[in-house]
């Protein structure tokens, strides 16, 4: 999979695109605040006032980089990426894991050091799918912000031990391919070459599904068809 690059610029973070310029992604990255109106007539202690609009705050932002949802065995895994330290990590999940048998460790994997956190499986929950189970945190260098990966499942999810064991090993695999370094011209290099090699992917997937139907390609499709 690629991934557009993404960077940081005068105080913002940003992400490259497919055409276009790059396009603003704090709210993946970081705490926003926005002023939110609200109308005064929706508020039971002014009912009898006029209509009139003021503005709260109101805190968003901190999504998920990437997310996939297995609702058959009821597991998740899920990729974020903030400008939260560890100590911040740690206080959270502290408040937020059950904390009945938790188990905190750090583990050295590939070259990064993880704070791990692992908890007993809890019994599903209502419009839920998985629950808290593992999350691994590492710092990206000096940065500022780190790297959590996480895997839900819950108490049903064990019943099929074998896709339970086969998401277990992915949920470490992707822990063993994450790569901390410095962005040198070698690395960019290699980053120019993967994106070629996914652009051609891409470009071979539009073709394979749209190209007796061009009208219905999707978005990421359609500057195929305006450069044949």
């Amino acid at each position: 999979m690629y991934v557009f690059p993404i960077f940081e610029r005068e105080g913002s973070i940003w992400q490259e695109r497919f055409e276009g310029g790059a396009t603003g992604v704090n709210a993946l990255f970081r705490s926003v605040k926005r002023q939110v109106p609200i109308s005064t007539r929706q508020e039971g202690d002014v009912k009898d006032k006029p209509d009139e609009k003021r503005y709260e705050e109101r805190e968003d932002g901190l999504g998920w980089m990437c997310e996939q949802n297995w609702q058959g065995i009821g597991m998740g895994v899920e990729m974020r990426f903030y400008e939260r330290t560890l100590s911040q990590w740690t206080a959270i999940l502290d408040e937020t894991y059950p904390q009945r048998d938790l188990k905190k460790a750090w583990e050295v994997i590939g070259k990064n050091t993880w704070m791990a956190y692992v908890a007993t499986l809890q019994p599903p929950q209502l419009n839920m799918i998985g629950g808290p189970y593992k999350i691994y945190v590492t710092p990206v260098a000096d940065s500022g912000f780190t790297i959590a990966i996480s895997m839900r499942a819950n108490q049903e999810s064990i019943k099929n031990p074998e896709a339970f064991q086969a998401m277990d090993v992915l949920f470490h695999r992707l822990l063993e391919s994450v790569k901390v370094e410095p962005w040198t011209d070698l690395a960019a290099s290699e980053v120019e070459t993967t994106r070629l090699q996914a652009m051609e992917i891409l470009k071979q997937d539009c073709f394979k599904h749209y190209k007796n139907k061009p009208r219905q390609a999707p978005t990421w499709c359609q500057p195929y068809f305006r450069t044949e």
